[in-house]
């Protein structure tokens, strides 16, 4: 469905009172402004929207506005008197495009085709940011526990880590065993602090480093002794950290 910028600046006008605006899977024909001191408006998605150049833009000012979640490329995303905002979804990776909202953000959603793309570039400091997901469309890697550990020091009130992979095996049948960290759904860590994390964090990173087995493909034996490895981690950082694996397709 095709959606023009004035479509929704003439929407807005005529619902001053809409409190929550969706736009899902539209073609955005020209730029798109949220724009009005008087809207009320405190949720905005516009999820897998495609805009119709590189060069268009979204800009959004709206004092009430507590949550978005859009998908735009780095610098069509622009922001202006947003005090309330506090939770954000981006569809892709432009963090430090947005550094106007950086310093407000609680609760920050990310989603990647690959985790290196953040770690490639300086994560932004978010001094009050206290919930941070990557939902990663690749499958975990060995050392991604490392490499994030300076984004989390960028975030010193975190209190939630979370990997949330995507299981590209589903409509498989393996024929042999995969590492089981491949089969990853969710990887999340929990503190009071950045620096609690980081320390649970390093303790995982440790324990996994005493098993130098892993491989792309596995023995069953090797497979279900890392599975019983990770169980008792989870059971023993409880509090602290959390496992979630795939169903494997039997």
């Amino acid at each position: 469905m095709k959606v023009s910028g004035e479509d929704i600046s003439l929407f807005l006008r005529n619902c001053p009172l809409l409190r929550k605006l969706t736009v899902i899977s539209s073609n955005l024909t020209s730029d798109v402004h949220v724009c009005g001191q008087t809207l009320m408006l405190e949720y905005l998605q516009l999820h897998h929207c495609v805009l119709s150049s590189e060069s268009s833009l979204i800009n959004i000012s709206a004092p009430h506005l507590s949550e978005v979640k859009i998908g735009a490329s780095p610098g069509q995303l622009w922001f202006k008197n947003v005090p309330k905002l506090v939770v954000a979804t981006f569809l892709h990776h432009f963090a430090f495009q947005v550094s106007c909202i950086t310093s407000q953000l609680h609760k920050l959603t990310l989603s990647v085709s690959y985790t290196e793309s953040i770690l490639a570039n300086s994560f932004p400091q978010m001094p009050n940011l206290k919930e941070l997901i990557i939902r990663d469309s690749s499958l975990y890697k060995h050392g991604y526990l490392v490499g994030v550990t300076s984004m989390i020091k960028a975030c010193p009130r975190l209190q939630k880590f979370k990997f949330k992979f995507l299981d590209k095996f589903k409509d498989e049948t393996p024929e042999a065993e995969r590492c089981p960290h491949q089969r990853l759904e969710i990887l999340e860590f929990r503190g009071s602090s950045a620096s609690n994390i980081i320390q649970s964090m390093t303790y995982i990173c440790d324990e996994f480093q005493k098993y130098n087995t892993c491989a792309p493909v596995m023995s069953e034996a090797e497979v279900q002794a890392h599975r019983d490895h990770l169980k008792q981690l989870k059971a023993k950082l409880s509090n602290q950290f959390r496992l979630c694996f795939f169903k494997v397709k039997c």
